[in-house]
């Protein structure tokens, strides 16, 4: 009787050993089911296998976060203003996605997320008016709660939107690339010299224009005012004329005795002006 207890203990304890595994901590690997061909994760701890599982040769996964980052210029608003920015996020392998995980090497995974990434940063970039605008709203304030921070949307899409369909399956980025994503950050980044001169150059086109649209404004004005008081006294001027005696008055042109029998030399420039005063006028009607 104690020999077939004693039996039967070997054979529960040589059943067990091939029943379980023990997988280290922090790590991950997967087991081959020979009969249906499948793949089964398992993770740290002792582990169930049944007899027709085997572990698949270099499937050992270690469990670690790795950080990246990488830098973006979004071009912001309806002038397209560049706001160079950094973003940093992490990645774990997603034991329960391990098998996705283990489809891809590391710099394919990591290139592809973000590839990712940027394809969604640029797709919201207009959304935003400037360089101010953006940088306010890149992180959460707890204080406001009237917009959602770029960080918050990134964090969204990378949580919830469906990039690929695997074997019927709509699988979001960290499903697909077998990662978990529990950080991601956005942060700015000292404008380069060549772009900060750029910007400055056309922040001066900019005023120019804006002076120069103003000084035509004011020149149509004015021109109008000489027509109706030259209207009120019997007389009938014509814009041109009119435009002509503002800028003398002004002192663009050079005044002389008979104000419209100016010689050859002076007519080029003026006629040029007074066509740039009419277009303006005329685009804006």
């Amino acid at each position: 009787m104690t020999l077939t207890v004693l039996l039967w203990i070997v054979i529960c304890v040589l059943a067990l050993t091939q029943l379980l595994i023990i997988v280290p901590a922090y790590t991950g690997r997967l087991m081959l089911n020979i009969l249906t061909q499948t793949l089964r994760p398992v993770s740290q701890g002792l582990r169930f296998v049944w007899p027709w599982e085997v572990s698949v040769e270099d499937s050992h996964t270690d469990i670690v976060t790795l950080t990246h980052d990488f830098a973006l210029i979004l071009e912001v608003g309806p002038k397209n203003q560049p706001v160079p920015l950094k973003f940093q996020f992490t990645t774990i392998p997603h034991i329960p996605f391990l098998i996705q995980f283990r489809r891809f090497k590391k710099e394919v995974r990591i290139t592809a997320i973000i590839e990712n990434l940027k394809s969604f940063l640029t797709g919201i970039q207009e959304e935003y008016q400037d360089r101010d605008d953006i940088m306010n709203k890149l992180h959460d304030n707890p204080g406001d709660t009237s917009f959602e921070s770029v960080e918050k949307r990134v964090r969204k899409f990378i949580d919830t939107a469906v990039i690929a369909n695997t074997n019927g399956k709509a699988m979001t980025m960290q499903e697909y690339y077998g990662v978990l994503m529990p950080v991601f950050l956005a942060t700015d980044i000292e404008i380069p010299k060549e772009l900060q001169d750029a910007i400055v150059k056309n922040e001066v086109i900019e005023r120019q224009n804006k002076g120069r649209t103003k000084e035509m404004n004011n020149v149509h004005d004015r021109a109008k005012k000489l027509m109706e008081t030259a209207k009120k006294n019997g007389q009938d001027m014509q814009f041109e004329d009119a435009v002509k005696l503002v800028l003398v008055q002004d002192g663009k042109i050079k005044e002389e005795k008979h104000v419209f029998g100016l010689d050859s030399g002076s007519r080029g420039p003026i006629i040029d002006l007074v066509k740039g005063v009419i277009n303006y006028v005329s685009r804006n009607k």
